[in-house]
């Protein structure tokens, strides 16, 4: 069995000489946190600060591949969060814009080998939501600092114009031929325009709702691309090196294989495989796809703004569009809902990037859900008993994000597919 340990530490990668170690990371940390100002305004318009937080998470932050940030958010202690998720919450949970205040940063020596040193940050800032009290942020961390040069630091650190940033970091190409099954994930990225919806039980969902889909909410949400089909196998093997019966052999599960081959989804994934896919495959592509946040794939799964108000996603069938056989089978096997997106009302459920929580009555701006939980939202009907109830397209689930098991899958959003 795979065993995965989480640290209170988060690693972060600078290019700096070494006799200026600590006042170079202060200085760029300060820059950093203190740019937030910027976009922290009433005026600042959503967009600004949404594109503020896909580039900063790319190329500001650098989290290695199992990074957390140690904080003190929550009234009843600390939590660990990974840094992606903090600085999305951070910079785009306030619609009414939120003033951002650098208060104190320390950075100390802890661990020096050859030309490398691990420098402990101590940080604190103050956030104030428009209209709203203000409230501290402490964060401790660990930065690895090589000896590379000062000019790649200075390359990360960019100018903020009104909200609009400029990249002078070439570290991040992709390749010019990608291998078949990645080019496959870029083709078949769909456009969503933007809009307003109802989320949640709406009147086409019959009795057949939870509590846990109540009540009815407003929910609007930007433009974005989100991917045709689930994740195949062929396309995790692409990005991953390893297939399915590794997963199934490391998951804990006595489920076995329920439907291999290039064209079938990949499940025993859980939340954090997920993103480990995605993030290698931002570094293959040089794009930034993500999980969906709930509301967008809620928004998808309706059809958008060429919704028909379908019980399922794409009909009043659930046979038409939802597997309920006894295994998964091939992506796209069954009909499309009105955007042209398949298996949303079933094959695999599907993570979603939220930590669950209760439906708000609130309408809601681009929702992420709650800043914290300990279970991971799931939506889509899975193949198998009950899936006719569970492929309905308000259904939703969560479960510990760590779970692999022969349900689970995803697909991929795309922040910046346009144009490929």
């Amino acid at each position: 069995m795979e065993v995965r340990i989480y640290l209170s530490f988060i690693l972060i990668t600078f290019s700096l000489a070494l006799p200026a170690q600590k006042q170079a990371a202060e200085s760029f940390l300060s820059d950093y946190f203190a740019s937030l100002n910027n976009l922290g305004d009433a005026g600042s318009s959503f967009s600004d600060r949404q594109f503020f937080a896909v580039d900063i998470n790319k190329y500001y932050f650098l989290p290695d591949d199992k990074s957390i940030v140690f904080n003190h958010l929550r009234k009843d202690g600390a939590r660990y969060i990974t840094a992606r998720e903090y600085l999305d919450n951070l910079l785009i949970d306030f619609p009414k814009g939120v003033q951002f205040s650098f208060e104190s940063l320390e950075v100390i020596d802890i661990h020096t080998s050859g030309e490398e040193i691990e420098l402990a940050v101590f940080l604190e800032l103050l956030s104030q939501p428009h209209g709203e009290p203000p409230f501290r942020h402490q964060l401790s961390f660990v930065i690895l600092v090589e000896k590379l040069g000062t000019s790649r630091l200075s390359g990360l650190i960019k100018t903020i114009d009104s909200g609009k940033l400029s990249q002078n970091d070439a570290s991040v190409e992709s390749p010019s031929v990608l291998p078949g099954p990645i080019e496959s994930i870029l083709e078949n990225m769909v456009f969503v325009e933007g809009g307003s919806f109802s989320m949640g039980c709406t009147q086409e969902q019959g009795k057949d709702c939870f509590d846990r889909e109540k009540p009815v909410h407003k929910v609007r949400v930007s433009d974005f691309y989100i991917s045709k089909y689930e994740v195949t196998q062929s396309q995790w093997e692409a990005v991953m090196g390893k297939d399915i019966q590794y997963y199934y052999e490391n998951s804990g599960s006595g489920g076995g294989i329920v439907g291999k081959g290039p064209d079938f989804p990949m499940y025993y994934v859980d939340w954090e495989d997920a993103n480990e896919f995605i993030r290698k495959l931002n570094k293959m592509t040089g794009k930034n796809f993500r999980l969906p946040y709930e509301a967008e794939w809620e928004f998808a799964a309706k059809g958008g703004n060429k919704s028909l108000r379908y019980k399922y996603s794409g009909s009043n069938s659930c046979e038409k569009v939802a597997n309920s056989g006894s295994a998964t089978t091939t992506v796209g096997s069954k009909a499309p809902n009105e955007l042209g997106l398949y298996d949303m009302s079933g094959n695999i459920i599907e993570w979603c990037w939220d930590w669950y929580g209760p439906y708000s009555s609130s309408t809601a701006y681009n929702p992420k859900g709650p800043d914290f939980g300990e279970w991971k939202v799931l939506r889509g009907g899975g193949w198998g008993a009950n899936s006719c109830v569970a492929a309905r397209s308000s259904h939703r689930i969560s479960n510990n994000p760590l779970d692999r098991n022969y349900f689970y899958g995803f697909r991929l959003v795309c922040e910046d597919c346009h144009g490929r």
